[in-house]
């Protein structure tokens, strides 16, 4: 016989003294009327007095000397079992100068990319043949270079631009 299925769980609460007392009430008056729930709570009540009978916390005395026998091979036959890529053994020797390598190439990486390009209309260089060469920077990110003349006149006005 089975208990009914409303009662199961109730009744595996009320056998372990969890039940309410308005719902061990309610389950008394359906074990008064119920042959195959008073069975399945006479059940458990077997079941405990089965379990106590049985002393399941003292093992064996050779127990953990048959255990610890085989680990060695159980161990040997799981490390087969991995590829070779999971057999390699990174401990902290290796981890750490690898860790520190990637952390500085992250930021060298954010370094070299978070600067600013350089304007795109930039004089590199500038063949003066030995002129001199006045450099007029402007507010509206443009520079002005101008190229002297060697030749002077006689209006002591000096050197005159030649532009460029």
């Amino acid at each position: 016989m089975r208990a009914c299925e409303e009662f199961t769980t109730e009744l595996e609460l009320f056998h372990d003294g969890e039940l309410g007392p308005p719902a061990v009430h309610r389950l008394e008056r359906h074990l008064g009327e119920c042959a195959s729930c008073r069975a399945e709570l006479e059940g458990l009540r077997e079941l405990r007095l089965l379990l106590g009978q049985h002393d399941a916390t003292v093992p064996q005395p050779d127990l953990w000397g048959a255990i610890e026998a085989r680990l060695p091979a159980i161990d040997e036959e799981l490390h087969a079992r991995l590829p070779w890529w999971r057999r390699l053994e990174f401990g902290p020797w290796i981890l750490r100068p690898l860790g520190a390598a990637v952390a500085f190439g992250a930021m060298a990486a954010v370094v070299v990319l978070a600067r600013p390009p350089a304007p795109i209309d930039v004089v590199r260089s500038i063949d003066t043949s030995g002129r001199p060469v006045m450099v007029l920077p402007s507010s509206d990110d443009a520079t002005i270079i101008w190229v002297m003349d060697d030749s002077s006149d006689d209006s002591g006005s000096g050197e005159t631009p030649s532009g460029l």
